[in-house]
C-alpha cells in the first residue's frame, strides 16, 4: 500500500469509514436525519410506550439507499433485508461514546419494513432505561432527538475497477457514481442516538393516530411540515449544477425540491465538494513539491512572487547568452543577413539552446571567430578578445592615454 493510499484510508476513518481493502470488508457509522417508515402490524401502527422502568421508541435503523456524502450503494434490499435480526439486542449509545458505563438501553425489536412512504429498511424498537435517562426520554418525546446512527460491518464490492478508485469515489464516470456495493452486512456493532447524519431516513418513526393514545398527533415530514429545502439559481450556478434538472425555467430564481430531488441535490453537491477537495490536494502537492514542504501556505503568495521575479532575470540573461552566441555564430561563419541566418538550422538551435548549451556555444563561436578575424587595440595595437572588444573605447584606456588592464583580457 502506497503512501497516499494509506493517508486516504486515514482520512476516510476520521470520517467514519474504516476500510480493509485486501478482504474487501468495511465498517461504518451510518447515521440518518428524515422521518422513517410506518411500524408493523394496524396501519398508522407505532409505539412510543413505557413501563416503570423503560421508555420504548420505534426508529429507522437502516434503508436501502445510496449513502452520497460517503459513496456506499445499499440499494440491495435483498441484502439489508437478511440482516435486519442482527440488531436486535444491539446496545443503544449516545453520539457513538462507546464506553461501558455510557449505555442507553438496548434494541428490543427489529423487523423489515417495505411501506410504499419511504424506501425498504430495517426498523427497530429502541428500550431505554428511564433511571438515568430522562433528559434523552423527553428530548424523544418532544422531537428535539428524532436520529440514530447505526455502525455496521459489511462487506463491499466496487462499482468501478480502475487504478485510482479510492481516489475518485463520489465521481459520475459515464452516469455512475464510484462507489462501494455493500454484497453483505457481516453485524450491526451498536446503534446511538444523533443529531442528524447521511441516511436520510433513519429517524424516529410517527404516524397518524386515531384517538391520541399516545401517538403523535401526525407524520412531521420535516419541520415546517412539508417541501422546505429551496434552491436559489444562484447556488445552483456556483456548484456548476443542471439548472434544467432542478426545474428552473428561463425567470426562476429559485425552486423547491421535494424529497427525491433533495436526494439528487445532496448527491450533486457530495461530487462537487468531492472535485474541489481533490483539485485541493492536487494543487497543494504541486506547490508542496515546487516550493518545499517548508513553505507554509500563508506564505505561498509571496514565495511564488520571488520565484517569478527571479525567474524574469533568469529568461533575460538566457536570452542575452543566446543573442550573444548567435552574433558570433554569424560572424565566424561569415553570414550577413540577419533574418536569413536566424531561420537556419543552427540559428533555430541557438535561439531555444538551455543555458548550459548557449554558453557553450557562444565560447566555441567566439574562439572561431577571433581566429578569423582577430581584435586589436585601434590606439595601442594590442591585440583583444571579442568580450573586452565590447567594452567602450573612452573607457578602455586610463587617463594617460594607455590600457587600462582590468578592463581587458590580454
Amino acid at each position: 500500500m502506497t503512501e497516499r493510499l494509506k493517508q486516504l484510508f486515514a482520512q476516510l476513518k476520521a470520517q467514519g469509514l474504516t476500510v480493509d481493502d485486501r478482504r474487501c470488508m468495511a465498517s461504518f457509522k451510518l447515521k440518518g436525519s428524515f422521518e422513517g417508515a410506518s411500524a408493523p402490524g394496524a396501519e398508522g401502527a407505532v409505539s412510543m410506550n413505557e413501563d416503570e422502568n423503560h421508555f420504548y421508541a420505534d426508529f429507522r435503523a437502516l434503508s436501502a439507499i445510496v449513502i452520497t456524502d460517503y459513496s456506499i450503494d445499499l440499494t440491495n434490499k435483498d441484502v439489508l433485508k437478511k440482516s435486519y435480526k442482527l440488531l436486535k439486542g444491539q446496545t443503544i449509545y449516545k453520539n457513538h461514546e462507546l464506553d461501558v458505563d455510557e449505555w442507553v438501553g438496548v434494541v428490543a425489536k427489529t423487523w423489515w419494513d417495505e411501506s410504499e412512504a419511504v424506501p425498504p429498511g430495517v426498523n427497530c424498537t429502541l428500550k431505554i432505561n428511564k433511571k438515568w435517562n430522562e433528559k434523552t426520554i423527553d428530548g424523544i418525546r418532544e422531537g428535539a432527538i428524532h436520529s440514530v446512527s447505526t455502525t455496521i460491518y459489511f462487506e463491499y464490492k466496487k462499482s468501478h475497477e480502475m487504478p485510482d478508485f479510492w481516489f475518485r469515489m463520489g465521481e459520475d464516470i459515464n452516469g455512475q457514481i464510484v462507489r462501494l456495493i455493500v454484497t453483505k452486512i457481516i453485524s450491526y456493532g451498536e446503534i446511538s442516538l444523533v443529531w442528524h447524519g447521511a441516511d436520510g431516513y433513519a429517524r424516529r418513526l410517527t404516524a397518524e393516530g386515531k384517538g391520541g393514545q399516545g401517538r403523535e398527533p401526525g407524520i412531521e415530514k420535516d419541520i415546517n411540515g412539508g417541501k422546505t429545502v429551496k434552491l436559489t439559481r444562484t447556488i445552483a450556478t456556483m456548484f456548476m449544477l443542471n439548472l434544467a434538472s432542478y426545474g428552473f425555467n428561463a425567470g426562476a430564481q429559485e425552486v423547491e425540491l421535494d424529497d427525491a430531488g433533495s436526494v439528487m441535490l445532496m448527491g450533486d453537491l457530495a461530487r462537487a465538494f468531492q472535485e474541489l477537495r481533490q483539485k485541493n490536494e492536487s494543487l497543494s502537492g504541486i506547490l508542496t513539491e515546487t516550493l518545499g514542504a517548508d513553505v507554509k501556505p500563508d506564505d505561498y503568495r509571496n514565495t511564488l512572487a520571488a520565484m517569478s521575479a527571479q525567474a524574469k532575470l533568469g529568461k533575460k540573461y538566457l536570452d542575452d547568452v543566446r543573442a550573444e552566441a548567435l552574433s558570433l555564430a554569424k560572424l565566424a561563419e561569415g553570414k550577413t543577413d540577419d533574418e536569413k541566418f536566424g531561420e537556419s538550422a543552427l540559428g533555430k538551435m541557438i535561439q531555444n539552446a538551455d543555458i548550459e548549451t548557449a554558453v557553450q556555444l557562444g565560447d566555441d563561436y567566439r574562439i572561431k571567430a577571433e581566429e578569423k578575424y582577430p581584435l586589436s587595440c585601434p590606439q595601442c595595437g594590442v591585440k583583444l578578445t571579442r568580450a573586452s572588444a565590447k567594452m567602450d573605447s573612452g573607457a578602455a584606456h586610463d587617463e594617460s592615454g594607455g590600457l587600462n588592464v582590468d578592463n581587458y583580457k590580454i
